[in-house]
């Protein structure tokens, strides 16, 4: 039988203890979705062109922002921080969403989401 010396012994044995509990790296932290206007219930008027204005801060693997109408994709926007004019909305309730997304145009995080009126 063959004996180990200390050091490769205690080697050995961080190497079986890393396998079975392999380090963890932390997940990217999420971005922050800042929907500065139109504010979380707000009415807005039918005929007029509104305007979004957004900022995303934190988003380091976002490289564009999609804006979402009503579950529909109305826009992509190539800036983090910005505004975007919506066309007009029909009267009734309306959830307007801005989310980051990849180069590859895949979700980053999770969208922010404000709820409207049109009158």
């Amino acid at each position: 039988m063959h004996r180990l010396s200390r050091p490769r012994y205690a080697a050995l044995l961080v190497a079986a203890v890393a396998a079975c509990y392999p380090l963890r790296t932390p997940a990217a932290p999420q971005p922050a979705i800042d929907i500065q206007a139109p504010a979380a219930g707000a009415t807005l008027q039918a005929r007029d062109q509104n305007v979004l204005r957004y900022s995303v801060t934190g988003a380091h693997q976002g490289d564009y922002v999609h804006v979402i109408i009503d579950g529909v994709e109305v826009g992509i926007l190539r800036h983090l921080k910005g505004s975007y004019t919506m066309e007009t909305l029909a009267p009734g309730h309306h959830r307007i969403c801005v989310g980051v997304v990849s180069r590859a145009h895949r979700p980053v995080g999770k969208r922010t989401c404000v709820r409207v009126n049109v009158h």
